[in-house]
């Protein structure tokens, strides 16, 4: 015996003349769209008619059985179709159904066979499914005593139905500021069904009766139906409602928008004064009036050209990187119109520290005598470089318009603006174009050596006006402002060319000054070792230098960081540094130029001071004595907390007549502090007697505490009482 489960009945109602469709239904749907309860267990023999559902008819019929389908509300709902009963299936409207898969929950065994056409069975998935091409299918249920417990159906179909005309929205999609009310139209007798929410609309969804307000972002979608006609294409309208704020200028639009973080879709700007067109690129559009400047970026609708003024413009803020130097304006839909007038637009002129300092995107200026350099990083495009300014600064600089100049040099930079960008890039500038420079040249500079051979290493000075800046390169090649910079007398050693040129900020670089030397120089001496090398560790107390060169060379060498030579100290044998010292060295020999020099530098830590006497348990007071190397500055505590160089400074023994902890470190100048060195004193005097000083026993012999008698004992000491064979520890008093 068979167990079935669901039964699933999806019939799909088809929309277009001649094409496939389907459409779904359980079994509850079909009672409840026919007026029948389906919170309750219901008993129906022969229906007086058949159920309708989207166009078909459903006729249940009794059987052999006593009673007729039954509807059982219990464990989700489900119609039971017992021995004999039928089914009859129907598209009374021109078409043919094609296919039905009933689905079963399971239930005692039965079997459901249709009356034409083929019916497959899957135990699997509990489904019966029939195939063919009738106006009308019949199901019985042929097993005896048994029923099938259905719950859904899915039907396909072929029908020639009409289909309805879409719906229209008024007012049209677009976007609004604070509210709009809606209305939606279609044909007389047309019902019509709508979602707000995106979702695809159908007849079990809103019917729209009256306009309705939409007082945010919302996408209605609609659909239009009527009688013996499949519902329309669903009509979609995407209304975008924002609160709307109006600006008189460009500066109250930067304000309201200055702690935005990104897009914003919930406000719609409209500046209502004047603005000038400095320039536009494709979809982006630059604007500014006497308040600021702004950049438009989105559907203009139209092309603008420098000195173009309109006004009355609306769109909603971005701000990108969370950056007031980068915000703009995206338009909506038709919101620009013709320019109301135009001007001749001129660029004031401007210098770098104009630029910086201003932070309105796209206020736009003229920038002259800018070297423009092509050594820009890997990662750039082709329209990127760097703008180099007279004090060897660069700033990366992308052109949107007119491309990066073909050739690196001097420039005058017309519509150049400031923008503040990302932490690796400080500034970028959008220029609109590159001219010939203009203005003063800058005088060249003069080279100290000129052109020829030497035989020694040679000090090469450039000199230049006042106020110059200069640069310099010896492979031969162009010197600009990003080349090496020029600050002090440059040593040469080996043949090169070298050129300069000068600039002045504010004026075009110089002509190049330029001088080839070839040197013909004696083989240098191969540089001393220092031993020990140099170390991340300290040397306590003091450290030996050994200085090691090659055999035939002699050695001079300075130990306060300064730059040796032969009038140096000489090195005969190894020395001690008892201080923290750089030591620099070179080797020098007939016939051959001094080495290059050799340096290291030794950090030398103070040793730890020592204390006397040790530290221990005592029974009276005790005079501590703290010691350290000669020349050594102690510092000490008593309190338990760690010396510094701020502690009490050492200058006689410290008297301890209590439990103390004394800590000490020892220094210098150029002596790193030493370690700690720790030492804790136990005063216990709990064993001595006391006596009085009238009480001198005067049969008893009086020691002190080193061994010595003592002929009359005084107040405040402790001594050793010595009478009739018996000594004993006495405190006077």
């Amino acid at each position: 015996m068979k167990k079935l489960l669901l039964l699933s009945w999806c019939i799909l109602a088809l929309a277009l003349t001649g094409r496939a469709a389907s459409f779904s239904v359980t079994t509850a749907n079909l009672l409840q769209e026919n007026g029948k309860s389906t919170s309750r267990d219901v008993t129906f023999d022969n229906l007086p008619k058949p159920l309708t559902y989207s166009g078909f008819e459903f006729l249940f019929e009794k059987g052999s059985a006593s009673a007729g389908p039954r509807w059982a509300s219990r464990n989700g709902g489900y119609l039971s179709f017992t021995n004999g009963a039928t089914l009859k299936v129907s598209l009374p409207t021109e078409g043919v159904i094609t296919s039905i898969k009933a689905t079963f929950r399971s239930g005692n065994g039965g079997d459901m066979a249709a009356s034409t056409g083929a019916t497959t069975y899957d135990d699997a998935t509990l489904t019966t499914t029939w195939t063919g091409s009738a106006s009308e299918v019949t199901f019985t249920n042929n097993v005896i005593g048994k029923a099938l417990y259905i719950l859904s159906f899915e039907v396909e179909y072929s029908a020639d139905l009409p289909v309805s005309d879409a719906p229209t929205f008024n007012p049209p999609a677009g976007t609004y500021p604070n509210e709009i009310m809606v209305s939606i139209e279609a044909v007389a007798g047309a019902k019509i069904y709508y979602t707000t929410d995106g979702s695809k609309p159908s007849e079990s969804s809103q019917q729209f009766t009256a306009p309705f307000k939409l007082e945010r972002t919302t996408t209605v979608k609609a659909i239009a139906v009527e009688d013996g006609k499949d519902p329309s294409s669903a009509a979609t309208a995407e209304y975008k409602v924002i609160p709307g704020i109006e600006c008189n200028n460009i500066r109250l639009y930067l304000n309201s928008t200055s702690n935005l973080i990104g897009p914003d879709p919930n406000t719609l700007y409209t500046i209502k004064g004047d603005v000038t067109v400095t320039f536009q690129s494709g979809n982006v559009l630059y604007v500014q009036d006497t308040s600021g400047a702004l950049s438009i970026r989105g559907n203009l609708g139209r092309t603008y050209q420098p000195g173009d003024v309109i006004s009355d413009f609306s769109g909603t803020p971005y701000v990108a990187m969370n950056d007031e130097s980068d915000r703009y304006l995206s338009p909506i839909a038709g919101s620009f119109g013709a320019p109301k007038s135009h001007t001749d637009f001129v660029f004031p002129e401007a210098t770098f520290d104009d630029l910086r300092n201003d932070f309105n995107l796209s206020r736009a200026y003229l920038l002259k005598n800018v070297y423009m350099s092509r050594s820009t990083d890997a990662e750039t495009a082709e329209n990127f470089g760097y703008a180099v300014f007279a004090d060897g600064s660069s700033e990366l600089l992308y052109n949107t318009f007119t491309g990066f100049p073909l050739k690196e040099g001097w420039y005058d930079i017309e519509g150049i603006m400031a923008k503040q960008t990302t932490e690796s890039v400080t500034w970028m500038f959008y220029p609109t174009m590159y001219n010939q420079p203009s203005g003063a040249q800058t005088e060249a500079p003069v080279l100290s050596l000129a052109t020829g051979t030497y035989y020694d290493a040679q000090t090469l000075t450039i000199t230049a006006p006042q106020g110059a800046y200069i640069y310099y390169t010896t492979d031969g090649s162009t010197p600009y402002p990003g080349s090496t910079r020029y600050e002090a007398p440059v040593t040469i050693e080996e043949s090169c060319l070298v050129k300069a040129i000068a600039v002045v900020p504010g004026q075009q670089g110089s002509t190049i000054a330029e001088a080839e030397y070839t040197m013909t120089l004696l083989p240098k001496a191969e540089a001393p070792v220092l031993l020990p090398a140099e170390s991340d560790e300290a040397f306590v107390g003091q450290v030996t230098v050994t200085i090691t060169a090659a055999e035939g060379l002699s050695v001079y060498y300075t130990t306060d960081g300064t730059e040796p030579t032969e009038n140096s100290t000489a090195y005969s044998e190894p020395f001690e540094l008892t201080h923290s010292a750089t030591v620099k060295a070179i080797a020098t020999a007939d016939g051959m130029r001094n080495s290059n020099v050799a340096e290291a530098t030794y950090v030398v830590k103070a040793e730890a001071p020592a204390f006397t006497p040790a530290a221990g348990e005592y029974a009276e007071k005790v005079d501590v004595t703290i010691e350290a190397a000669e020349g050594m500055t102690i510092a000490y505590t008593i309190d338990g907390t760690e010396p510094t160089k701020d502690s009490t400074v050492y200058t006689a023994p410290v008297t301890i007549t209590t439990d103390t902890t004394v800590k000490a470190i020892a220094f210098a100048e150029n002596v790193e502090p030493s370690d700690v060195a720790v030492a804790a004193y136990v005063i216990d005097n709990s064993g001595i007697n006391t006596v009085a000083v009238e009480g001198i026993d005067t049969d008893a012999t009086y020691y002190d505490i080193n061994g010595r008698r003592i002929a009359n004992p005084s107040a405040g000491n402790i001594y050793i009482k010595v009478a009739a064979g018996e000594a004993t520890r006495v405190l006077v008093k």
